[in-house]
């Protein structure tokens, strides 16, 4: 995981993460958890020319639950 800032709405909370470095030596990877103790791994291999990736997180009309979209791109 590269370094990352996040930034806080009132609706929506986004987090970047900078890929840009070069000491990715096993390439890089997306990785998500999803249930209540993460019982659903997710993993994808992003193109090594991705420069950062952006998690959008909102809430859902229901308890607990998130809408989230994830944005990678290459500079």
């Amino acid at each position: 995981m590269g370094d990352s800032t996040w930034q806080q709405g009132k609706t929506e909370w986004v987090t970047t993460y900078d890929l840009s470095d070069e000491s990715f030596h096993a390439g890089k990877w997306m990785e998500c958890r999803y249930g209540e103790y993460g019982q659903i791994l997710l993993s994808r291999q992003l193109d090594p020319q991705t420069k950062f990736c952006k998690v959008h997180f909102s809430k859902s009309v229901k308890a607990g639950q998130r809408f989230i979209k994830i944005v990678c791109q290459s500079l």
